[in-house]
């Protein structure tokens, strides 16, 4: 009985630890456009429907500081574990079949970066809906 309990010790701490040394060793991969496997994807499904619920995304209140170049890259590639997608190739091609996804992306950037200086009837209307 004593064996048993040490060799379940030792795993219980084993797993958590092989996770933190892989992670730190940067053996994840983070792009959001590369497929997870199924037990990380339930996970961060779970962590993230109850992060949301509980600090719902507050872009008016708390816009990002990041440069143009820098939310171009996060937008374009996507965040994983933030409900994210990957907006490069998403959007259909125009008329000429040009794809339209770094125009619509930096479209996005533009309003990300000026959110602090919104006009003031679109900035309050957006601050009641965001402490909501």
């Amino acid at each position: 009985m004593r064996r048993f309990l040490l060799g379940f010790m030792v795993g219980v701490l084993a797993l958590p630890l092989v996770g933190v040394v892989a992670a730190g060793l940067g053996l994840f991969p983070i792009n959001s456009n590369t497929n997870a496997p199924a037990w990380e994807s339930k996970f961060a499904h779970m962590a993230l429907d109850a992060s949301a619920a509980r600090h719902a995304p507050q872009f008016v209140l708390h816009p990002p500081t990041k440069p143009d170049y820098q939310l171009f890259w996060i937008v374009r590639g996507g965040v994983r574990y933030s409900g994210m997608f990957a907006w490069g190739g998403q959007f259909a091609p125009d008329a000429n079949g040009k794809d339209v996804s770094d125009e619509k992306i930096w479209s996005a950037v533009t309003i990300l970066t000026h959110l602090n200086s919104l006009p003031p009837a679109v900035d309050a209307e957006g601050r009641e809906k965001s402490s909501n």
